[in-house]
């Protein structure tokens, strides 16, 4: 009984460990990937901003 207890608890502990890691890493990874997002978002709109600026050059010479 003695040693169902004991490892239940070190495989308790090792499945927490494993938790408490995936908490530091995701964060990490979620703000790499705001990060990228908020840079390609960055870039299409300023895309599209001078296509529109494009376009009202063009309206303005006819």
């Amino acid at each position: 009984m003695r040693n169902r207890d004991s490892m239940l608890n070190a495989l308790n502990g090792h499945s927490d460990h494993g938790r408490i890691e995936i908490k530091k890493i995701l964060p990490k990874i979620s703000f790499t990937l705001s990060l990228q997002m908020h840079s390609k978002l960055l870039l299409l709109s300023q895309r599209y901003t001078f296509r529109f600026g494009d376009m009202v050059q063009q309206m303005k010479i006819y």
